[in-house]
């Protein structure tokens, strides 16, 4: 069964965890306590990226993602590192919990 990312909007497999397209995690829902505890104890809150391909336009980019928690009504709260693609301006993610 195919279903909508919330994050990119490409049909991806219900299995898909994280979005293949654009790493935006599918898993069941986090407590917004949960996320920000998360957040306060990871030990690195920014990191460069090199050789990442930006999901929206396919460039290859350096670029420093932040640790933020994200909201998203459909499937609760996520920590993430994001980040926005100097290219195209596109959002970029890597899941963390």
């Amino acid at each position: 069964m195919l279903v909508t990312c919330p994050e990119c909007r490409a049909k991806i497999s219900a299995d898909a965890d994280p979005c293949p397209r654009c790493g935006f995690p599918r898993a069941g829902r986090r407590s917004k306590e949960h996320c920000e505890d998360v957040l306060a104890r990871l030990p690195v809150r920014e990191k460069v990226v090199s050789g990442y391909n930006c999901y929206n336009c396919g460039a290859a980019i350096e670029v420093q993602f932040r640790a933020v928690v994200e909201s998203y009504e459909t499937t609760g709260y996520y920590v993430v590192f994001r980040a926005r693609c100097p290219k195209c301006g596109g959002l970029l993610f890597i899941p963390i919990d």
